[in-house]
């Protein structure tokens, strides 16, 4: 699992990956065995609930923006402008960029929810 976590966080030294493996793994587990505990017979999942998908994903997300902010200070935004973008571009992309990193909380709430509700498909054909 270390491995895992090495291999995906880039660009940071083994002592600061090491940092962050505990909540990698802490979010990873909790979601492994929430997710298997609906295998079980008359049982369900936690996951299958949008309060708790999204709660999960606006905590790690604030998470994220907070500990960004402390290591890099405002250079923590420098990724919402990608370099050798056209300055009369830069605004909108800027914009676009923001809009896409806050929606992606929401969207990653929303499909863990959708994958994880039984019969959620069938409530919208019928």
């Amino acid at each position: 699992m270390l491995n895992l976590v090495n291999e995906q966080i880039g660009g940071l030294s083994e002592n600061v990956k090491q940092k962050f493996f505990p909540c990698i793994f802490v979010t990873f587990t909790f979601l492994l065995f929430s997710n298997l505990q609906g295998m079980i017979p008359y049982s369900f999942t936690v996951t299958s609930h949008f309060l708790i998908t999204l709660g999960l994903s606006f905590s790690i997300f604030i998470g994220i923006t907070i500990v960004g902010f402390q290591r890099n200070g405002l250079h923590f935004l420098s990724f919402l402008l990608p370099a050798g973008v056209p300055l009369p571009l830069a605004p909108f992309l800027v914009l676009l960029e923001l809009i896409s990193y806050f929606f992606r909380t929401l969207s990653l709430g929303t499909r863990l929810f959708a994958n994880m509700r039984p019969y959620f498909h069938v409530a919208f054909v019928a």
